[in-house]
């Protein structure tokens, strides 16, 4: 019998729609089943939410043969832009009934190789989750591309740089480089500095490069050690002054390699005097919300996240259906924002 202070049960969810216990638990634990039709899963779901009944995830696993919960690796888990992508990771799950365990590969903690638990069907964190999304991970140091397409699970790999042969959702940050460069360009600049911790190759380099030669203007860098606001700000610090000691103009406009370096790049320009946009044009890259809300609003090239997110779910869940299926790639196109940064 039960009481007032026992958890609701499958039966309990069952008698309230007055279905069988058998199309409750496909209902509730699978997301994909043809036997349901989706006006009967809204109802169970309902039931279930104004019983305050809890899946038993050991019994889901049973009747599934999976555990709902998915490993999303993301190269950093701390920066605003890496927060961004892992929350509309985690909201997408939530929609779709999935469990997410979130590591970062910049955590040593984190190595797959810890502990010896290698890569592999044998490694007992294969055992725990149903596939993976990787943020970025083709950028770690230490082979966690290919340590986690090597656990044997269907892999998604999103962001701005995933591992060959696997299924991807992509931005295309070459393009976003062209679009800001050309961005000011059509302003009217032409002396247009690239605020950039890169130090390597990177396509937003690249296609400044590209765009600047084909205008007939002048490249110009200025390398800061990291991504980060602080060094972003005393990086353009350091630049103002060395151009004003060498009597030289300042640059018409700053194309910064992404978001967080605009933001630090702005304030260190207004920590100096100097004017955005009236003194220096301003342009960040990737699309952080808290750029709207900058001393000046800043404008930015915008990368479709939420459709990303989105992407890689849709992907994930296709090969849980069918493992056999074609490779399954896609790229997103970025898109200009223009606000009072570079309206001067």
């Amino acid at each position: 019998m039960k009481t007032e202070t026992s958890r609701p049960t499958i039966h309990d969810v069952a008698r309230e729609t007055g279905l069988s216990i058998a199309t409750v638990s496909r209902a509730l634990h699978m997301n994909n089943s043809p036997n349901v039709s989706e006006a009967t899963r809204a109802r169970v779901k309902e039931a279930a939410r104004s019983l305050g009944y809890q899946p038993n995830l050991a019994g889901r696993s049973l009747v599934t043969g999976r555990s709902n919960t998915v490993s999303y690796w993301a190269l950093s888990l701390f920066s605003p832009y890496y927060t961004r992508i892992t929350e509309n990771i985690c909201r997408e799950a939530a929609r779709r009934n999935y469990h997410v365990v979130i590591n970062g590969t910049d955590d040593p903690a984190n190595s797959l190789e810890s502990d010896g638990a290698g890569a592999g069907s044998g490694n007992p964190l294969a055992s725990h989750f149903d596939g993976i999304i990787g943020c970025d991970v083709a950028y770690a140091q230490n082979d966690y591309a290919r340590d986690l397409r090597g656990l044997n699970r269907p892999f998604v790999g999103i962001g701005l740089n995933t591992p060959p042969q696997s299924d991807s959702v992509t931005i295309d940050v070459f393009a976003a480089g062209q679009m800001a460069t050309r961005h000011l360009i059509e302003t009217g600049a032409k002396r247009i500095l690239l605020l950039t911790a890169d130090h390597g190759d990177d396509p937003r380099t690249d296609a400044y490069k590209s765009v600047m030669g084909d205008a007939g203007y002048e490249t110009s860098f200025f390398h800061i050690k990291h991504n980060r606001r602080p060094q972003a700000r005393e990086g353009i610090k350091a630049l103002v002054e060395e151009y004003r000691a060498l009597g030289r103009a300042l640059p018409e406009a700053i194309f910064c390699q992404n978001d967080e370096i605009a933001v630090g790049c702005c304030r260190g320009l207004f920590g100096m005097g100097i004017r955005v946009p009236d003194d220096v044009m301003l342009i960040g890259c990737d699309g952080l919300n808290e750029t709207e809300y900058a001393a000046c609003p800043l404008s930015t090239v915008s990368f479709p996240i939420e459709e990303m997110c989105r992407t890689a779910w849709d992907f994930l869940e296709n090969r849980f259906r069918d493992g056999s299926i074609a490779q399954q790639n896609m790229v997103l196109q970025p898109q200009v924002i223009q606000r009072q940064s570079t309206l001067g």
